[in-house]
C-alpha cells in the first residue's frame, strides 16, 4: 500500500486504511495527497466525491481530509463533505431514536428482536454514530413472529414492500429471508429478517444461540442489545461475500470491528465459521480487512488466511472490482461464479448454486406481481428471470 494518493480510488483506500493501520507510521499528515497536479483539477475531486458516495465512505473521507492538512483541497469539497457528515449524523440519530421506539414496541408485544448493522454496527465498529452511512434499520426476528411484527409495523405507519394475503405471506416467508417496510412520513426503511442470509449463502446460525450471546452497544448514547462481535464479524464476512464485496465500507466495517475489539474470542469466530461451513468466506473477509484496510490479525487467523490459496485469488478479484473501469465489468454471471467459489466443498457449491437458481426472492415476487396467488410458480420463473438478466447484462 503506497502512502501517496495519486487517484480518487487510492485516496479512498487510504481513508479506509488510516482508520485501522497499526504501527506503520502512516498518518493523515504524511500521506502527501497533493503530489500530483491532477489534484488541482475540479473533475478529479468531483470523481472522488462520487466514488466516496458509491462506497459509503464520505464521513471517513471527510475525517481523513480534515486531519491531513492538505492545502490543495478545494473549499467546495470540504464544505460538501462537512455538510453531508453533519446531515448523516442527524439522520442516524433520528433513525436510532426510531429503533429504540420499535424495540420497545416489539418487547411490549412479546416479539423478540435482535437489531444488527445500522446504528449498532456504527457503535461497535467505529465508536461514532456519524462515521457510518446506513439507509435502513435491520431487525432479526424468529420466523413464527413475522406476522405479528408485520402487523405492528403496519399499525405504526410502515408500508410493506408488497401487499400479500395470509397464504401468500406464508409462502413468501418460507422462500425468502427478509421483507422491507417503508414509512413515507418518517422516510425510514425497516428490514425484518428471519434468516441472516438468503438460502443460497448457506449461512443460517441458530437464532436462540445468537440471542444468548448478545451484548450491549451504545449508538448515540442509547443502550441497545445486539449481536456479539464474534457473531457480527462472521455475518459481515458472509454479507460481503454475498455482494462480492462491491463497497469499500464493508471491508472497513470488518477492519473496524476487529480493531476496536482486541479481546475477540477467535476460537468462537472460527468455530462459528466451521459450523456454518463458511471458513473460506471468513478467510476472504479477514484477508481483505488486512490487505485493504490494514488491520492486524492474530497469528491463528493469519494461519487460516494463508492456508486458503483460493481466498487470495478471490481477494484479488475483489480489489480489481472495487473501482471498475471499462475493462473490468462485474456481470451477474461473474458474481454468481464468485459466490460459487466462496464455498470450499463441492457439495456446498452445488447446493448453493441450486438454491440460487430455484429459490424465489422478493425481486421475483415483485417482477411478477400478478402471479402471487400461484406462489408455486416463482421457483419455476426464477431461472428464466436470471437468464434474461444474464443475457441483458452480460457475463
Amino acid at each position: 500500500m503506497t502512502s501517496s494518493a495519486q487517484t480518487p480510488a487510492s485516496l479512498l483506500l487510504i481513508s479506509a486504511r488510516l482508520q485501522f493501520d497499526n504501527g506503520s507510521g502512516v498518518n493523515a499528515r504524511n500521506v502527501g495527497v497533493g503530489v500530483s497536479d491532477a489534484w488541482r483539477e475540479t473533475s478529479v475531486w468531483d470523481e472522488a466525491l462520487a466514488i466516496a458516495a458509491t462506497h459509503g465512505m464520505r464521513p471517513l473521507l471527510y475525517r481523513f481530509l480534515s486531519a491531513s492538512g492538505v492545502a490543495a483541497i478545494p473549499d467546495y469539497v470540504t464544505a460538501a463533505l462537512q455538510e453531508f457528515t453533519q446531515q448523516n449524523l442527524k439522520k442516524n440519530l433520528r433513525m436510532t431514536g426510531e429503533l429504540i421506539l420499535l424495540l420497545r414496541l416489539f418487547a411490549d408485544c412479546g416479539v423478540n428482536v435482535i437489531p444488527f448493522k445500522g446504528p449498532t454496527l456504527a457503535a461497535l465498529a467505529y465508536g461514532d454514530l456519524g462515521l457510518r452511512e446506513f439507509g435502513d434499520l435491520d431487525l432479526l426476528i424468529a420466523k413464527p413472529d413475522f406476522m405479528k411484527a408485520r402487523e405492528l409495523l403496519i399499525a405504526r405507519g410502515y408500508q410493506p414492500e408488497m401487499q400479500l394475503d395470509a397464504r401468500q405471506t406464508t409462502a413468501f416467508v418460507e422462500a425468502a429471508n427478509v421483507m422491507a417496510f417503508w414509512h413515507p412520513e418518517k422516510e425510514i426503511l425497516v428490514e425484518t429478517h428471519w434468516e441472516l442470509s438468503p438460502k443460497y449463502m448457506l449461512f443460517s446460525p441458530d437464532l436462540e444461540r445468537l440471542r444468548q450471546r448478545m451484548i450491549t452497544s451504545h449508538p448515540g448514547g442509547q443502550t441497545v442489545m445486539t449481536l456479539s462481535p464474534e457473531d457480527l464479524l462472521v455475518y459481515l464476512c458472509a454479507h460481503g461475500a454475498k455482494h462480492a464485496w462491491e463497497r469499500l465500507i464493508w471491508i472497513a466495517d470488518v477492519a473496524g470491528l476487529i480493531h476496536r475489539h482486541s479481546n475477540l474470542d477467535w476460537h468462537r469466530v472460527y468455530g462459528l465459521a466451521v459450523e456454518q461451513r463458511c471458513e473460506r468466506i471468513l478467510s476472504l473477509g479477514l484477508r481483505l480487512a488486512r490487505d485493504v484496510a490494514g488491520v492486524t490479525l492474530p497469528a491463528t487467523m493469519e494461519e487460516l488466511v494463508q492456508s486458503d490459496a483460493e481466498s487470495e485469488r478471490l481477494a484479488a478479484k475483489v480489489t480489481h472490482w472495487l473501482f471498475p473501469d471499462s475493462d473490468s465489468p462485474r456481470g451477474l454471471g461473474a458474481q454468481t461464479l464468485f459466490i460459487f467459489n466462496c464455498q470450499r466443498r463441492w457439495a456446498d457449491k452445488i447446493r448453493s448454486f441450486a438454491r440460487l437458481v430455484t429459490t424465489a426472492s422478493a425481486a421475483d415476487w415483485n417482477a411478477f406481481p400478478n402471479l402471487r396467488q400461484f406462489a408455486w410458480a416463482y421457483p419455476l420463473l426464477r431461472p428464466l428471470r436470471l437468464l434474461s438478466k444474464l443475457v441483458r447484462g452480460g457475463w
